[in-house]
């Protein structure tokens, strides 16, 4: 995978001198005048693409730089003297972020203060780190637990891979039926026994399937090289408002209230288009991997969601559809006993279900 640095060039004017003296004032003035403005379009430009409650230069992805595959794995590379050091220079030409509202996100929310001291006392008797983001999204309850740490997303990242499928799809800059074929560097993670093999072409869709139902991370990897790379997920992020979601040195990072933007975004029918959002929820629904958030919910509901595991981390993330409305739920632990993690998570999701299936 090439590396792709992010750039923004600056252009800039000559004024000439006049023959007459009228002329050569009026000149003068003029450039002035451009002078100035030209002196304070960075300011207006980085104002006007980038508020700054949107993007926090707060992990690598958020200065200028690239990203390659070393040893198989996706890595930052540091910026070079040719790149702008502010990542929104850097990106403001290509970038458009748009506020989290749009995306319908900005439901109001309370405190679920009785929610919260259960799932608080719930947690604080098990070993590692634990962080919850949830909210009822009918009356907009929300709890937060250690929402705003950052977590080893594992495969949750995938969703971003699910949501730029569809935004290059609603652009017309790719097709569901278009195909891809596995290669080997698609492959270094290995697959489930139901995922794909180095070799295999398929469909956008069919890979899409498989990354989102049986975690496959060939497919993954494939959607994420025709996507443009992985500085596309960076992107994703933040034109969804999600600030703390990017590549650390090794790892892809995320915090439970992001992801908790992103579910509600989604429940919403924010993401891309309702129609988009509806597709997404569709494929989520075709989770296999069902021992976290749904096991130990009534086999009546229905869930949308998506896993993600490494040593030592368990999470998910989702949302929870029963008759008396839904709810979005982002579970993410670390440094965890990963079966009592894995045990964790569903008994969190139990307690929000009873709290709010009633």
């Amino acid at each position: 995978m090439k590396p792709t640095n992010l750039s923004v060039g600056r252009r800039g004017g000559q004024t000439g001198k006049g023959k007459r003296g009228k002329l050569t004032a009026l000149a003068f003035a003029l450039a002035f005048l451009l002078g100035s403005l030209n002196s304070a379009l960075p300011a207006l430009r980085e104002q006007a693409v980038a508020p700054a409650s949107l993007w926090t230069p707060a992990l690598p992805w958020a200065s200028a730089g690239s990203y390659s595959l070393q040893d198989g794995k996706p890595r930052w590379l540091a910026p070079t003297a040719s790149t702008f050091t502010s990542s929104v220079a850097a990106t403001g030409a290509t970038l458009a972020i748009r506020p989290v509202a749009e995306h319908g996100a900005a439901l109001p929310s309370t405190t679920d203060r009785e929610l919260q001291a259960e799932l608080e006392e719930y947690l604080a008797s098990r070993d590692g780190t634990y962080g919850v983001a949830l909210r009822n999204l009918e009356t907009g309850e929300t709890v937060l637990i250690n929402a705003d740490e950052t977590f080893r997303s594992a495969s949750t990242y995938k969703l971003l891979v699910m949501y730029e499928v569809y935004r290059q799809v609603a652009a017309g800059e790719l097709a569901m039926d278009d195909t891809i074929t596995i290669r080997p560097a698609d492959a270094v993670e290995g697959d489930p026994a139901n995922g794909l093999a180095v070799g295999d072409t398929v469909t956008v869709a069919e890979a899409l399937r498989a990354m989102i139902t049986v975690s496959s991370n060939s497919a993954a990897y494939a959607l994420v090289r025709n996507l443009g790379g992985w500085h596309t997920l960076a992107r994703a992020a933040g034109d969804l408002g999600m600030a703390n979601t990017g590549f650390d040195a090794e790892y892809f990072l995320t915090t439970p209230a992001d992801m908790l933007t992103f579910l509600v975004a989604l429940g919403r029918g924010g993401l891309v288009s309702e129609a988009a959002s509806n597709g997404m929820l569709n494929l989520l629904r075709r989770q296999t991997v069902n021992d976290r958030i749904p096991a130990l919910l009534p086999s009546w509901v229905t869930v949308a969601h998506k896993t993600g595991e490494l040593p030592g981390v368990r999470n998910d993330v989702g949302i929870v559809e029963v008759p008396e409305g839904r709810f979005a739920l982002a579970v993410f632990s670390l440094y965890a006993d990963e079966d009592e993690a894995t045990r964790v998570i569903a008994g969190v999701a139990r307690r929000a279900f009873d709290r709010y299936a009633r």
